[in-house]
């Protein structure tokens, strides 16, 4: 039977950390882990002060975008291209 029962809580924990989040209390800012729902209001009770909380969820849409390539990317080139530049502009006046 307790060996069921840690399974289960296992397998809870596992879910809270797929969908939970570390925020701060609104009153005294200790950190708590709480589950986090879409289909629920998202309140917690906090651990350090006992006092309730309301969390709200902000979710954003944006273009999905490919990432730049990294390896182009240097000190070097970047140095060379800004001194080009540098002397572009100093040749034109």
């Amino acid at each position: 039977m307790r060996v069921n029962e840690s399974i289960q809580e296992t397998r809870r924990v596992i879910e809270y950390s797929k969908q939970g989040v570390e925020v701060q209390c609104a009153h005294c800012k200790a950190l708590n882990f709480i589950p986090v729902r879409l289909d629920e209001e998202n309140n917690f009770t906090c651990d350090t002060c006992n006092k309730p909380n309301a969390v709200y969820i902000d979710i954003t849409i944006a273009q999905s975008a490919t990432g730049i390539n990294k390896e182009s990317l240097s000190v070097g080139s970047y140095v060379k291209d800004k001194e080009a530049a540098i002397k572009e502009i100093s040749d034109k006046e």
